[in-house]
């Protein structure tokens, strides 16, 4: 499969992230008198590069999170779900061919980046963690923001890492049924996929744990900045972080769509060895 898939996407991507680099640079290095960096562990001298550093590491450490996090926990998911929720379920796997189309990855990425934002503001408020990563400001909000940007990368890696495993297992296309569960009973036969139980759940715990870690910070964001040009412009494109993260977030998503058939052999291989051997008949007139 060519990068052909990826055209529509891919080409405004990357200008987008190039203009959007080259603009933190130039914005807070040549622009601003005082750009020394605001990071203490950044090996880089100003505000502008270590933006740079940041932005960079964050799509290198999804990528790493997404395939570490697939690859290890991936078996595991399925393992736990087999043996705790599925004592009397069937399983099988669905023969779906992988779509010819590139849809919905911005909403794919969406929720890691959520998550991410949850942890990074979870952690960026413990003041020893301040203390050893930032210099500090007079608000202690513009402080845990700083704070915030420095763990990024790290808490990107790890959203990735939890959610990449629930998209092998939807790649893997293993499903389940609980005819045999309710076959005395009058409840209806249901099918579901164990990847979409996974990822149910936590869309759910991303959703609402982000909105209210992000709701305590943002309150005091404004109430503690001197309102200004420069904080009014800060006050303003916070609120929409986890949406440009979710956006960086694409390159890692194409790289995940492109390796679809080795993840799938992956995960069928482990399925095999916990008794999924054989395609789930929709029928469902024989149990396996």
């Amino acid at each position: 499969m060519t990068y052909q898939k990826y055209k529509k996407i891919l080409i405004p991507y990357i200008i987008i992230l190039s203009s959007i680099l080259l603009l933190s640079v130039l914005s807070q290095d040549v622009f601003n008198e005082y750009s020394r960096g605001f990071s203490k562990v950044i090996p880089l001298p100003t505000q502008g590069t270590q933006t740079l550093w940041i932005i960079s590491f964050s799509i290198i450490s999804g990528i790493i999170g997404a395939y570490i996090g697939g690859y290890a926990i991936g078996p595991v998911f399925l393992f736990l779900h087999k043996k705790i929720i599925g004592r009397k379920m069937i399983y099988g796997f669905q023969n779906k061919e992988q779509s010819d189309q590139f849809k919905g990855y911005y909403i794919k990425a969406l929720f890691p980046a959520l998550l991410a934002v949850h942890f990074c503001l979870l952690f960026s408020a413990n003041v020893d963690i301040q203390e050893l990563v930032v210099y500090h400001e007079n608000s202690s909000a513009v402080t845990q923001m700083m704070t915030f940007s420095v763990l990024l990368p790290i808490f990107l890696g790890i959203g990735l890492g939890i959610f990449a495993p629930t998209w092998f297992l939807l790649d893997g296309s293993i499903i389940y049924t609980n005819k045999k569960k309710v076959e005395k009973l009058s409840d209806p036969i249901e099918i579901r996929s164990v990847g979409g139980w996974y990822i149910y759940l936590l869309k759910g715990y991303a959703g609402i744990s982000v909105f209210i870690t992000y709701y305590d910070f943002f309150s005091r964001l404004i109430t503690e900045v001197d309102i200004n040009a420069s904080s009014l412009m800060l006050i303003l494109l916070w609120p929409i972080m986890p949406l440009f993260l979710a956006y960086l977030m694409i390159s890692v998503i194409i790289i995940l769509d492109k390796t679809f058939d080795k993840r799938r052999k992956y995960i069928r291989k482990w399925a095999n060895k916990f008794g999924i051997t054989e395609p789930l008949d929709f029928d469902l007139d024989r149990e396996k």
